[in-house]
């Protein structure tokens, strides 16, 4: 299988709009992540691991599952997620980061009329929250998180609002993303998929989904576009 081409700034600055998955993509929220799980565990008797040793990417459920074990009772899980959740939507979120380049990189797409969405399964209140404190909630025309009005969208039904709200076509899309579920949405609508290398999913899942183009750092675009 040969591997897909790196995105260029001459190809990516082409688009009508540009969609980003947001951690593993856009931020590293990995520690503060851990950090929240490990603050919520104690209270239910459990000893947290290292934050640094724990998987950040899957779902919430997922996680909680794989540290109090697959057989636990689903009240003591949910319990625990909603002890996370307590913790984590209440933080200033001291560790989570910007990748480098892509306050830069979204500055400039935004600057040249192209229209920036974030499509993204964590949910609403960090979402926003974080793009708030970080300073970078203006630079976006659509952010759709995991739940909307009560309804958990799917990153395919995300894009598909996202492209009818910005008014564009699949064909004027990119879509950034680090996870194979952005990959194979991306391409059920016909958009130009990105699989970023640096995020939290292995390359070599990325690379098996077959995107369009693959993006080793941000800071590659910031070559200024033909």
């Amino acid at each position: 299988m040969v591997n897909p081409p790196s995105i260029t700034a001459d190809k990516l600055f082409r688009a009508a709009s540009v969609v980003f998955d947001l951690d593993g993509t856009l931020i590293d929220s990995a520690h503060d992540v851990a950090v929240a799980y490990c603050m919520a565990l104690p209270k239910f008797g459990f000893e947290p691991p290292p934050p640094e040793s724990i998987q950040i990417g899957p779902p919430v459920d997922v996680m909680v599952r794989q540290m109090i074990g697959q057989d636990a009772d689903p009240a003591l899980a949910a319990a625990i997620i909603n002890e996370f959740r307590r913790h984590y939507d209440t933080t200033d979120y001291p560790t989570t980061y910007l990748y480098p380049g892509a306050e830069e990189l979204l500055k400039r797409l935004k600057s040249e009329g192209i229209r920036l969405a974030i499509a993204t399964y964590k949910r609403t209140v960090p979402t926003r929250r974080i793009l708030d404190i970080k300073g970078i909630a203006d630079l976006f025309d659509e952010v759709l998180a995991l739940e909307l009005h009560g309804e958990r969208l799917t990153k395919y039904q995300m894009l598909a609002r996202i492209m009818e709200a910005t008014q564009t076509k699949p064909m004027e899309t990119f879509f950034f993303g680090d996870s194979v579920s952005d990959i194979q949405a991306g391409r059920d609508h016909g958009v130009k998929t990105i699989a970023v290398l640096y995020g939290y999913e292995s390359s070599e899942e990325l690379l098996a989904a077959q995107p369009d183009f693959v993006c080793e750092t941000l800071t590659d675009l910031l070559t200024p576009p033909c």
